[in-house]
């Protein structure tokens, strides 16, 4: 289990995240949504180990992040960031391969599964181009390629017997990504999720998180106010507290999920 128990966080003096607790198991899909600025990434860096609460615990199985060795780390879970900003101008397949080689990776086995994890976002015949020539929704999904690939790395591995279960965090995976895309990705992290992974994903889009998820986390002010089911959370109370809006949440017919239609919301404010 990927734990954080009653953990606060503070950024340059300024609280973030209040009493947060959450757990990941494995096997399951878990969306975190919010408003901007309720503290999201800062969640996902807590659970990647990135950074310690200055209250509370993160853990893996019971075990501080904190004293994981960074590889042993890197083993167990992979993270795909909001941003990755690139020093150098590597190609697709260079970026992917970098994810292999932090799962454990020997160089050829790397770039065999950087090709398959490429392929595996829609980017077969991407390798060799510089990154820095791909689109933004291309590049986002050479980065979804580089987690892929650092999972598969620390699986094939398996210095744990392949017992151990790990974990997928995803800030923003459908980020600059087309509908198609977008898709896609969520199918990706429910495929990973049905080989046993445990995956969280920080999503901007209701209605994706409630077709992608099994679990809800929505933040606000830095604590969480909504964790279950989508069909359970979600309601027109739930937009409320977290977006601050006012806003019908509507159900489809069958299996009654609930969505949201921005047309509803009243008229834009004149300027």
């Amino acid at each position: 289990m990927l734990d954080a128990v009653d953990c606060s966080v503070s950024l340059g003096g300024a609280p973030v995240l209040s009493g947060v607790t959450l757990r990941l198991g494995p096997g399951e899909v878990v969306a975190v949504v919010g408003a901007n600025g309720a503290g999201k990434s800062t969640l996902l860096r807590l659970l990647a180990g990135e950074i310690a609460p200055s209250a509370g615990a993160a853990c893996l199985d019971g075990r501080p992040l904190s004293t994981l060795h960074p590889r042993a780390l890197a083993r167990r879970r992979a993270v795909m960031s909001q941003a990755s900003q690139l020093a150098f101008s590597f190609t697709a397949a260079e970026i992917v391969a970098f994810g292999a080689e932090a799962g454990g990776a020997p160089r050829r086995l790397g770039e065999a599964l950087a090709r398959r994890a490429l392929a595996r976002v829609d980017l077969a015949g991407c390798e060799n181009r510089p990154v820095s020539t791909l689109s933004g929704g291309q590049a986002q999904r050479v980065h979804l390629a580089r987690a892929l690939a650092q999972v598969e790395a620390a699986e094939r591995r398996g210095e744990d017997g392949g017992a151990a279960p790990r974990f997928l965090l995803l800030d923003e995976p459908t980020a600059s990504l087309d509908l198609r895309h977008q898709l896609h990705a969520l199918g990706v992290a429910r495929a990973m999720a049905a080989r046993g992974l445990g995956v969280l994903a920080i999503l901007h889009d209701l209605n994706l998180a409630i077709r992608a998820a099994d679990r809800i986390v929505a933040l606000a002010g830095g604590r969480i106010v909504a964790d279950g089911a989508p069909a359970e959370v979600v309601d027109d109370g739930f937009v409320a507290r977290v977006y601050g809006l006012t806003l019908p949440v509507g159900r489809a017919p069958t299996p009654g999920i609930p969505f949201i239609l921005p047309q509803s919301a009243p008229p834009f404010a004149p300027a």
